[in-house]
């Protein structure tokens, strides 16, 4: 399965632009934020491009578990929760390590990680 770019259509932004420039290889999804779409595409993205319309605190992050990137196209950050999002990159890397065979302590914790951290 190709990596998922997911881009944020906003009517300050040319989409017609953003399709041409998209990397090949990859499945660009272009959707409103909020929108059912939207919503859709974050269970599996693991790029997202915009202008940070969409809050992204722990719901968010959570309804993301394959994100890598948030590349935001704007001047400042303050829909983004930095606390949300280091809590979000401790929880992958410690999935990518059960994933490349790590032992949990204890099977019910995922390898050390909290199961409300886990819960999509």
């Amino acid at each position: 399965m190709a990596p998922k770019i997911l881009l944020t259509d906003n009517p300050l932004s040319d989409m017609g632009i953003a399709r041409e420039l998209a990397p090949s290889g990859f499945d660009t999804v272009i959707a409103r934020s909020g929108s059912p779409e939207f919503n859709a595409a974050l269970a599996d993205a693991e790029y997202i491009v915009g202008l940070g319309e969409v809050k992204m605190d722990d719901a968010f992050y959570r309804s993301a578990p394959k994100l890598k990137l948030v590349q935001l196209l704007s001047a400042g950050y303050d829909r983004v929760d930095i606390e949300a999002a280091r809590r979000c990159a401790r929880v992958q890397q410690r999935r990518r390590q059960c994933d490349r065979g790590g032992r949990a302590r204890d099977p019910a914790d995922a390898c050390g990680v909290p199961p409300a951290d886990l819960a999509a």
